[in-house]
């Protein structure tokens, strides 16, 4: 099962300043524009409720990280009379069932959870780890390609999630191909990446380089998904250097990985000519918050920084956003239209870096699904050499 993206996986790191104070805070919401909706569970019937008397969201979490199940979805379900139309309440609601170990009432809740667009990949996901858990392995494969469909992408999760044994036992999950990874290892710190070069590609000549960060759990397999689905046609990459680093395994944002990045990017200068001996920053999804917070912390390293379908900057403050423009650095937002939360932060930051005269555009990717879908090798290239 997926947890509660919003508390427990950080999508935002406040950016490693002087003296390289950590600061980290939990908070991805995993945004994703949808297909068609789920089959809705009912709504509890509406009844009479105090609003003074109504549990908050964070009551009701605090319940439930206590296992006391019960309170925790009597909670939920009381917000929900209150609001119907309250994502948050049907996606923890779900959660409370699954982990109370009512996994029908979890598939239930999950798929009214998933009509909401800001849930929907990681609702579906978690139904699907519902019904394998029920024995129901078709169905849960069914739920995992639509998760897919509607911008799942950890992959690292998909490839070892206990709640889905039964669907990859029986043949029924599909992983991204698995490419060879070097390992570049920098004190107690081993960082997987894989170099693609173009197809002509000439030792003496002179290239852009762009270091890459995947999205989902950020890992290989996270990796391999965005090598297969972005950058395999090496077509869309000529007269480009692309290097895809796989988080370590202790995590990106930490020093010793830090410093290991800064080790990797000096191995490719030894390799390759890289234009200005510095690279172009690509943060996908989660990925944006390694890109964001090193493209600070490396910024001798970094040319421009380019983030698609991210809320890294979610909880920087104005202050913090602002300090990517104070040595002029190029930065570019992918969003789709269709995103609501993704878009009013990217249009925030831009506001705030024009007030400081800094080189921000934001870019709308028209597409049915997820910007995270539907971006191209080709659109992400032009658009880093806009940049400069």
């Amino acid at each position: 099962m997926q947890p509660d993206p919003s508390r427990s996986n950080p999508s935002r790191q406040a950016p490693l300043r002087g003296g390289f104070a950590l600061f980290m805070v939990g908070l991805l919401l995993l945004l994703s524009p949808s297909g068609q909706a789920a089959v809705p569970a009912a709504v509890p019937a509406p009844g009479p409720v105090a609003v003074d008397d109504l549990p908050t969201l964070d009551d009701a979490r605090r319940l439930l990280a206590r296992q006391r199940y019960d309170q925790a979805i009597a909670a939920f379900e009381r917000i929900i009379e209150a609001r119907p139309d309250d994502a948050l309440a049907w996606f923890d609601l779900a959660q409370a069932h699954h982990l109370a170990g009512d996994l029908e009432a979890a598939v239930e809740a999950g798929r009214h959870g998933a009509t909401f667009t800001e849930h929907r990949a990681t609702s579906l996901y978690n139904v699907a780890c519902a019904l394998s858990l029920l024995g129901r392995a078709e169905e849960s494969a069914v739920e995992i390609e639509r998760a897919k469909a509607a911008g799942f992408v950890n992959f690292d999760l998909l490839a070892i999630d206990a709640d889905l044994e039964l669907v990859r036992n029986e043949g029924l999950v599909s992983l991204p191909h698995e490419h060879d990874f070097e390992t570049l290892r920098h004190n107690s710190v081993e960082i997987p990446f894989v170099v693609l070069l173009p197809d002509d590609y000439d030792s003496n000549r002179t290239y852009p380089a762009a270091v890459v960060f995947a999205p989902g759990g950020m890992g290989k397999r996270s990796t391999d998904w965005m090598i297969s689905s972005l950058w395999s046609d090496a077509s869309q990459r000529t007269d480009w250097i692309i290097v895809c680093a796989a988080q370590p395994e202790k995590g990106w944002i930490n020093h010793p990985s830090h410093h290991a990045l800064n080790a990797l990017m000096k191995e490719v200068r030894k390799r390759h000519r890289v234009e200005e001996d510095r690279f172009h920053f690509v943060g996908l999804g989660d990925g944006g918050r390694p890109a964001a917070t090193y493209a600070l912390m490396s910024r001798s390293y970094v040319r421009s920084l380019l983030m698609v379908e991210s809320l890294a900057f979610l909880r920087w403050d104005d202050d913090e956003v602002e300090e990517i423009a104070e040595d002029e650095m190029p930065l570019t937002l992918v969003v789709t239209s269709r995103d609501g939360l993704t878009r009013q932060e990217a249009l925030r930051a831009k506001t705030l870096l024009d007030g400081v005269e800094g080189q921000v555009r934001v870019e709308s990717v028209a597409a049915d699904g997820p910007a995270l879908l539907s971006v191209t090798a080709e659109q992400l290239l032009n658009s880093l050499a806009a940049q400069g």
